[in-house]
């Protein structure tokens, strides 16, 4: 089958991250598969082998989303994806002439909460083309869409990486924290416990750049035993092996989010900061799927509140150990579940086998 994923770049890495794995796992799977997005630098920091000159990433066909692209551009495909609720454009009403429409699906925004269970796989008719679209929800339980996942990576070489980015070795009893958050994020806790923890043991802070850098930046931090390292953007393969090989993640929005499950550590997620702290449900609607540590439950709600002190940060990291085994079960039943691509896969032939 030929699918086409429609993509903006809004938040950033997290849409076109999703829209290019799932167009990934697509080809995995034997598919074909073209992908429309509107900021081909965004990619370019993901993929860095991508050649803007060449319409293609791998097996993935490339079109830029310019404003003067016309659906006569479009290959013919059996599948379109619109991914995050990004605009049809001018191909909402669109059909391919002489040929059976495309069946269409828009690929929502992880869910977490209980109404997904509900409303994943339902069907919309445009009541102005009377084109139909269903609703495609990723999340955590068996009833929702599921999340993107590949077959596990090699992952043999990641401590290499590690070494690398930190110019140097390091304990193999060192504790290591990725970051990778909002802007409002309440680090000033996090720096405390980190230089507490540093007392005790090794510890080093690897940080991103762009708004996890800028909140660092402004923390007012005397000198300590914590080692601060400055990162660079990483492809998404080696963003995959730094997860593997940390003590703990702090990961944000969806990609980042889903990626730190499959690697198995301990994580603490920042979700996107929404008016009134509505961004509560959805880290409260994940926590009840899952095993946690307490440590880590308390920490997670007041960290997403902005509230969370030094304590907070203390408590979780002295409870690593439990939140890794916790983690592990987790994932254990996570990798039970078919994948978001192989029930996509199985929703297309139920509808109309190609």
């Amino acid at each position: 089958m030929q699918f086409i994923l429609f993509c903006r770049v809004i938040d950033r890495f997290g849409d076109a991250a999703v829209a290019w794995r799932l167009g990934r796992q697509l080809i995995a799977a034997g598919q074909r598969c073209t992908l429309l997005i509107d900021h081909l630098p965004t990619l370019q920091q993901l993929c860095p082998e991508l050649d803007p000159q060449k319409p293609e990433l791998g097996e993935i066909q490339l079109i830029l989303w310019s404003d003067d692209l016309r659906p006569a551009d479009l290959p013919h495909a059996q599948v379109w994806i619109e991914c995050f609720g990004c605009g049809w454009g001018i191909f909402a009403s669109h059909t391919p002439p002489d040929t059976k429409p495309p069946l269409r699906y828009n690929l929502e925004y992880l869910g977490t909460e209980p109404w997904v269970d509900h409303c994943h796989g339902l069907a919309s008719p445009d009541p102005r083309t009377g084109i139909t679209t269903t609703f495609w929800i990723p999340g955590f339980s068996s009833r929702s869409g599921g999340l993107l996942r590949e077959n596990p990576p090699n992952l043999s070489d990641s401590r290499d990486l590690l070494t690398t980015l930190l110019h140097g070795p390091i304990s193999p009893d060192a504790c290591t924290v990725s970051l990778f958050c909002y802007q409002q994020a309440p680090l000033h806790g996090l720096a405390k416990a980190l230089m507490v923890q540093s007392l005790q043991q090794e510890t080093h802070l690897l940080i991103f750049p762009g708004e996890p850098a800028q909140a660092w930046s402004q923390l007012p931090l005397p000198a300590s035993g914590l080692q601060v390292h400055h990162l660079p953007w990483l492809s998404h393969t080696d963003y995959d092996r730094l997860l593997h090989c940390c003590s703990l993640n702090i990961v944000r929005g969806e990609d980042s989010f889903v990626r730190a499950h499959w690697a198995g550590r301990p994580l603490l997620w920042h979700a996107y900061p929404q008016d009134d702290f509505a961004q509560l449900d959805k880290v409260s609607g994940w926590l009840a799927q899952r095993p946690v540590s307490q440590a880590f439950h308390n920490w997670h709600l007041r960290f997403n509140q902005g509230s969370a002190d030094q304590s907070d940060a203390l408590s979780a990291l002295n409870a690593l150990p439990e939140e890794h085994e916790a983690l592990l079960d987790f994932r254990h039943t996570l990798l039970c579940l078919p994948s978001l691509m192989e029930q996509l896969l199985e929703h297309i032939q139920q509808q109309s086998p190609f």
